[in-house]
């Protein structure tokens, strides 16, 4: 998700067409959190986590300074970058499914990211 997620509202923000985002997962959950070769990636190699947080602080930056209204309607799961989307939208729906869940701790590293923020 954190690269799927690295330009999108930027790109979002310039298109004159849209006035609006709603922010849903598909199927079960709205987001599940990094995959597990990103996680693996970052085990173990500092510069791949700092490469990570920068991605993840640009992610909510861009969110943060986003000037149209985004909507998230959230089921089932949202973890990591996930969360931090459900969270920032300036409307949060949250079903009766919804789990907000902050894996920082499983992954053995501070939430001083987008976690702090939030």
């Amino acid at each position: 998700m954190h690269r799927d997620l690295d330009d999108v509202w930027p790109t979002i923000n310039r298109d004159p067409n849209v006035r609006a985002v709603l922010v849903r997962g598909e199927g079960k959950a709205f987001s599940s959190g990094a995959s597990f070769d990103l996680i693996a990636e970052t085990i173990g190699d500092y510069e791949g986590r700092l490469r990570i947080m920068r991605k993840v602080r640009d992610m909510v930056l861009n969110m943060v300074n986003f000037d149209k209204p985004v909507v998230s309607a959230i089921r089932g799961p949202a973890v990591g970058a996930g969360l931090v989307i459900a969270l920032l939208a300036d409307i949060s729906v949250a079903g009766q499914t919804a789990r907000l869940i902050d894996g920082h701790t499983k992954l053995g590293v501070a939430a001083g990211d987008h976690a702090a923020i939030c």
